[in-house]
């Protein structure tokens, strides 16, 4: 169809969900409330876990956390990842250590990772990028023989897991993202979770410090937009306007923490009961893309830690410097194929005044930033979605 347009990422919503979320809005918040937290610690079994506004704010939570607990000091945050975590360092106004990143894995550069921990910072963030897990147990080791505190950012992970068990229960806190185009939502919304009991009191301190829930009708009723407009036959309507910036990474600044909205609560209280099959779906997606990919294409996959399943939110591949430009044109967007985060945080405007160490070089992250490129792996791709991008991956 000549206005089919694939969105480079999708989480699952239905008629069912949005009323779920009217439904909290109306007065029925506090069960929705209730079962999703029961679900998260069935999930990820943690020793507390709070709800909040957004993946952002959860992050900037913890962030405070670790540096109460460590009497301050600045937090490690790598130097290739999603621009909200620069906002959640700004929200929680924390200097700032930068690791670089392994081109090959998608996860820390160890050398880096400890020339960063040598300095002593109260946390590391650690970020399973795209769904594609970091080996957490060695990032782990790396913090605790510093005497780091170890933040596990899943935003982008539901669906996928180490060593048998879900990205999100690891670290001495981790956080959830249940935003628009995560592996789970609910039009918006964010969790903490701590792993750790001494650090129980001073969660519930913060936990205090969030604004008052709200109704939550304008989420709802993006979200209404979302399930309506998000369909292959419909996504070029949206994406074609400006304004909308769809698809397109920005650096916010923070705002004041909240607790979710009742909408959101209750659209969560339904999808997370169909998130396991979506991620089923994006796994066999992924992996019949990888198939069509020859090995000596201009592309590549990032090796996977051995006791790692991703969770493939989307499938990213590096790509060599000279054929970056056929993968950036008006043919390839109509398929969802996008790039990556178009900065490092070390070059991002605005943010290098929180950076303690802008003398190292960040190769891996600057390599990042030029040649990594996503493809959708989501279940509103059809047969004829996946014959289309693997016949083009082949030709490579």
């Amino acid at each position: 169809m000549r206005f089919r347009r694939v969105p480079p990422v999708y989480s699952p919503l239905g008629v069912r969900a949005l009323w779920g979320g009217a439904r909290a809005a109306l007065g029925n918040a506090e069960t929705a409330r209730q079962s999703v937290l029961e679900w998260i610690d069935q999930t990820f079994n943690p020793r507390q876990a709070i709800l909040t506004d957004s993946g952002t704010t959860a992050l900037t939570l913890a962030i405070r956390i670790a540096r109460q607990l460590r009497g301050g000091g600045p937090v490690a945050l790598p130097a290739y990842c999603c621009y909200d975590i620069a906002t959640a360092a700004d929200g929680a106004e924390a200097d700032v250590l930068l690791y670089d990143l392994d081109p090959h894995t998608l996860g820390p550069d160890w050398d880096s990772l400890e020339r960063t921990l040598a300095v002593g910072p109260a946390a590391v963030v650690v970020a399973h990028l795209y769904g594609h897990p970091v080996d957490i147990h060695m990032a782990q080791t790396r913090a605790d023989s510093a005497g780091s505190l170890l933040i596990e950012d899943a935003a982008q992970g539901i669906g996928a897991s180490y060593e048998g068990q879900p990205l999100g229960s690891f670290g001495a806190m981790s956080v959830l993202s249940f935003g628009r185009g995560k592996g789970l939502t609910g039009g918006g919304g964010g969790g903490l979770l701590a792993h750790q009991d001494d650090l129980l009191a001073l969660v519930a301190e913060q936990a205090g410090t969030l604004g008052s829930a709200e109704v939550g009708m304008a989420q709802l009723a993006k979200s209404c937009a979302q399930w309506a407009l998000a369909r292959p036959n419909l996504y070029a309507l949206p994406a074609a306007i400006p304004f909308l910036r769809l698809g397109e990474t920005v650096y916010r600044r923070p705002h004041a923490g909240a607790a979710p909205t009742y909408a959101t609560v209750g659209i969560l209280e339904r999808t997370m009961r169909g998130q396991d099959e979506e991620a089923k779906r994006r796994r066999l997606n992924a992996v019949a893309l990888l198939s069509a990919l020859r090995t000596d294409a201009s592309a590549r996959g990032f090796d996977i830690p051995a006791q790692g399943q991703p969770g493939y939110l989307r499938l990213p591949l590096l790509v060599s410097k000279g054929a970056v430009q056929n993968w950036r044109t008006k043919h390839t967007r109509r398929r969802g194929v996008q790039p990556g985060y178009p900065s490092c945080l070390a070059d991002l405007e605005g943010f290098g005044g929180r950076i303690s160490n802008p003398e190292e070089r960040f190769s891996g992250a600057r390599e990042l930033t030029k040649g990594l490129h996503t493809l959708p792996t989501h279940s509103l791709l059809e047969p004829q979605d996946i014959e289309a991008l693997s016949a083009w991956l082949s030709g490579l």
